[in-house]
């Protein structure tokens, strides 16, 4: 025969590994659903990262588009009243008759602004 003192070693004993089964059935009961949000989760960052590569792509594409658009906005003539475009006419045929001067001195000439 057991003492009582074996006895109720023997109960805590089994109460513990029951409460210890009990506990482990619960964490794992639970770690499912969340294991499969987390799978979820990285699904949908996958999918956002795809996503995003896309976007940054094409605004890229815009920033280049919009980039050269303004370069080209630089390069067209400007808009000159008739009195503006008089001066510069003159302006510039003076220049010619520099340059040609220059020329016939053999002296190099540079445009200037």
């Amino acid at each position: 025969m057991s003492s009582p003192s074996e006895t109720l070693a023997l109960d805590v004993t089994e109460e513990g590994e029951t409460a210890e089964s009990q506990l482990s059935s619960l964490v794992y009961d639970v770690s499912q659903p969340v294991q499969a949000t987390m799978q979820n989760m990285f699904k949908m960052t996958n999918e956002i990262d795809q996503s995003s590569s896309g976007i940054m792509e094409e605004m890229d594409h815009m920033l280049i588009l919009n980039r050269l658009e303004e370069i080209n906005l630089g390069t067209g003539q400007p808009s000159l009243t008739e009195d503006e475009l008089s001066l510069n006419d003159q302006s510039q045929a003076d220049e010619v008759k520099f340059c040609h001067y220059l020329t016939l001195n053999n002296v190099i000439c540079m445009p200037f602004n």
